[in-house]
């Protein structure tokens, strides 16, 4: 056994220790084990120590390999679809990482992509880091709140975006900041327990509010890419239901824009993605051209 564990052991014995602390050690002690069960040492340390530069460059090398294989996997979509005939791409909601831009960056798009998104912060940092690579395109950002936005655009891809539009209702719905879902531990679990508890209730609430969003945002001629697949942190936290529950709604909202006049055109994705092992497959993205 390492001595350190040992000499772990031998304090806890030997050292009155209180009741927070022990909470809190186990907690510590959790994350290391569910880390283990996980295999997530082999992609990254857990040591916070900052002077540790080769663990934390392969931890860098390691989301940035993350980011580039699913950029990759949508510059296939993207590349099938013709994207070279779009003067803008609307990039709906993406967070910090520049996943849809890397894809256009891969295909020398040389359009204006326009990110849309309700936290300015997340946008700055996205177009400072996607700016290092001094792509042929333009790439501006515009704050919004998604479910109150009017205006009408050719091309929108959003990727992994129904889980966000989720927490993003049920957090206003509830009083709950957003940002401490992602910032505060163990708060995203409690928020989809919160939801889960009535899929069905929840599923028709948010359905409407979703659907309403795309139609009204896109016009006639205007395509919709999206695309939800299970993501790190659901799969790091053992809530496959949120995948499930995230799919089942996204089947929904794909049937609702159809009864609105979208094409679903099933054909292009497979073509795109059924011969190449992407991040996502393509039953977990969808091309939709509205028709009227």
């Amino acid at each position: 056994m390492n001595k350190k564990i040992v000499q772990l052991d031998d304090y806890l014995n030997k050292n009155k220790t209180s009741g927070i602390e022990l909470k809190r050690l186990e907690e510590d002690l959790q994350l290391v084990f569910d880390r283990l069960d996980k295999d997530e040492y082999k992609k990254g340390g857990f040591s916070k120590n900052k002077f540790n530069i080769p663990d934390r460059t392969k931890e860098y090398y390691v989301y940035l390999e993350f980011y580039c294989y699913l950029a990759k996997t949508w510059a296939k979509v993207l590349k099938e679809i013709g994207i070279d005939k779009y003067k803008t791409v609307v990039d709906l909601c993406p967070g910090y990482t520049p996943k849809i831009e890397l894809a256009l960056f891969y295909l020398n798009y040389s359009g204006r992509v326009l990110v849309l998104d309700k936290e300015m912060d997340s946008m700055k940092e996205l177009v400072k880091f996607m700016n290092l690579f001094n792509p042929k395109y333009s790439i501006t950002s515009k704050k919004i709140d998604v479910f109150k936005e009017k205006q009408k655009y050719e091309f929108i891809v959003a990727n992994h975006i129904v889980d966000d539009l989720v927490i993003d209702h049920f957090c206003h719905k509830w009083s709950i900041k957003p940002g401490d879902v992602y910032e505060v531990e163990g708060m995203l679990k409690k928020i989809w327990e919160k939801i889960l508890k009535d899929t069905d209730k929840n599923t028709s609430e948010i359905l409407p509010k979703i659907t309403n969003l795309f139609k009204n945002i896109s016009k006639k001629g205007s395509t919709i890419v999206i695309s939800q697949y299970q993501s790190y942190i659901e799969r790091l936290l053992d809530i496959n239901s949120v995948t499930k529950f995230n799919k089942n709604l996204l089947g929904k909202l794909i049937y609702e824009l159809k009864k609105a006049g979208f094409l679903n055109e099933r054909k292009l994705v497979k073509k795109a993605l059924d011969k190449y092992k992407g991040h996502f497959k393509s039953n977990e993205c969808f091309v939709l051209r509205r028709s009227r």
